[in-house]
């Protein structure tokens, strides 16, 4: 009985395998970029605007979010560890218009102290 169960085991191993490898897709393509005044490259890919500037952050933008992340190269520690972090942010605009509508005097209060400044 224990010859068929490893015979079973490596069909459905097998079989598994198959399915995983069928279900990898990969593609290569051409990215159209540009490049403004200051130098900057931006590639759009999949509605969204990718950057990365001199200082290694990648910039991905959408109508909504703008998220950064810093892609500098590991220091030594972080070679040795091969392990480390890399800080990034998150912002969208529908946070802010959210927060507009259930303030509606917000534009009123900041006017309020801007014109109360020394």
């Amino acid at each position: 009985m224990e010859p068929h169960r490893s015979k079973l085991n490596l069909i459905i191993l097998v079989s598994l395998c198959i399915v995983n490898i069928m279900k990898i897709e990969s593609a290569t393509f051409m990215l159209r970029m540009t490049v403004d005044e200051s130098g900057q490259m931006t590639v759009e890919f999949d509605g969204k605007n990718f950057t990365l500037n001199d200082d290694f952050t990648l910039t991905v933008q959408d109508k909504d979010c703008t998220r950064t992340i810093s892609l500098q190269p590991p220091t030594g520690d972080e070679l040795i560890t091969r392990k480390g972090y890399r800080p990034g942010s998150w912002l969208c605009k529908r946070w802010f218009e959210r927060n507009r509508n259930i303030h509606p005097k917000i534009d009123e209060v900041r006017q309020y102290y801007e014109e109360r400044k020394p």
